[in-house]
């Protein structure tokens, strides 16, 4: 019988309870040789040898979503212990929003274990600290882009198969392309950012979007996947709301996105005026790259794009005149885990 892989989940929340459901009825309905044997939050963890049933992974999640941090439980464990579990026969997923994860992550990955996230930030370390995360083959981080949309698989076959990538660009941001697609259905540009923290396509803090900083996360992250080994520095970045927002707390920063309505109705309806309509444009080359907002064409591939669609288009030597183009949902935690759960059964040989 072939050995269970022992799973470690870093950061319980949406996207991490999306994958636990998917997890556990993946396990049971085809017998997958996997069990989650440590749930590990910013506080402490658990761990159970055994690896968690059902029932066990549902007692934690409900006193998560109570806000309950896995310390105050009776058999959690302090989290700089987490290593102890570390081995060959060990996977790791990062579902957190963690800043400062990545060297427990790299000493993982030195230990031999197997490494999957959707957390971006282990990736945009400056790129010595960050390299071995883009050359392990242990390593897979679909989800960092455009959730679980196969962007990061496509761009690893053209290098694979020696073509040279030259350009990419897109709309990168489910989240801001559903805030902007609903401008057009003559929302406010407050209530549009309300509608989309209030069904999770946002970042907890929805300024971690508007910023553009996590669109420029994702373009520094497919150039290094191609081989450009860019900083974040070098990609120019449109923030979506005055600098003195940055102060605010984040009920405050709610409190006064109603002050951004006129300026941003106004830009919408010069954009009508020329048929145009308003959208978040990526683009990224071997020098560096942008993030702007953009008045596009209402018929073309990015002012076609409604609700939470990404639409990539890879500009390389193979894919000249009709460049590859990806399209699908771009935010969401289940297609984010659906993400997830594929780089996992891959490096599990599931």
């Amino acid at each position: 019988m072939t050995d269970k892989k022992d799973i470690i989940l870093f950061g319980p929340g949406k996207i991490g309870q999306a994958l636990c459901e998917q997890l556990v009825n993946a396990i049971d309905r085809y017998y997958l040789p996997l069990r989650i044997t440590a749930i590990v939050d910013s506080s402490g963890y658990v761990h159970n040898a055994a690896g968690f049933t059902p029932e066990q992974l549902q007692k934690l999640i409900n006193a998560k979503n109570e806000g309950a941090p896995l310390r105050t439980l009776p058999e959690s464990n302090n989290t700089a212990a987490i290593a102890q579990h570390f081995d060959l026969n060990t996977i790791l997923i990062d579902t957190s929003n963690a800043q400062a994860l990545y060297p427990v992550l790299l000493k993982g990955l030195k230990k031999g274990c197997s490494l999957v996230m959707c957390n971006k930030n282990n990736l945009i370390q400056p790129w010595p600290v960050a390299e071995p995360f883009y050359s392990s083959a242990n390593v897979g981080y679909e989800s960092t882009v455009c959730a679980g949309t196969p962007v990061i698989a496509a761009l690893r076959n053209l290098v694979s198969g020696f073509d040279d990538v030259e350009y990419i660009e897109g709309c990168l941001s489910g989240t801001l392309n559903y805030i902007f697609s609903a401008l057009e259905q003559d929302l406010s540009y407050a209530q549009a950012i309300e509608n989309a923290h209030m069904l999770g396509y946002t970042e907890p803090d929805p300024r971690d979007d508007l910023n553009g900083m996590d669109t420029a996360r994702k373009a520094l992250i497919m150039a290094r996947t191609v081989g450009w080994p860019l900083e974040l520095d070098d990609i120019e970045v449109e923030s979506l709301y005055p600098e003195e927002f940055h102060a605010y707390t984040k009920d405050q920063f709610f409190q006064r996105l109603k002050r951004l309505n006129g300026y941003t109705q106004q830009l919408r309806q010069q954009a009508m005026a020329e048929s145009m309509t308003l959208r978040y444009v990526s683009a990224v080359n071997p020098n560096g790259g942008f993030c702007q907002l953009k008045a596009v064409a209402r018929d073309s591939e990015y002012g076609l794009l409604d609700n939470t669609a990404n639409k990539l288009m890879i500009h390389s030597r193979v894919h000249n005149h009709i460049p590859l183009m990806i399209a699908g949902a771009g935010a969401g935690a289940e297609i984010t885990a659906l993400g997830l759960m594929a780089d996992l059964l891959n490096l599990a040989g599931i």
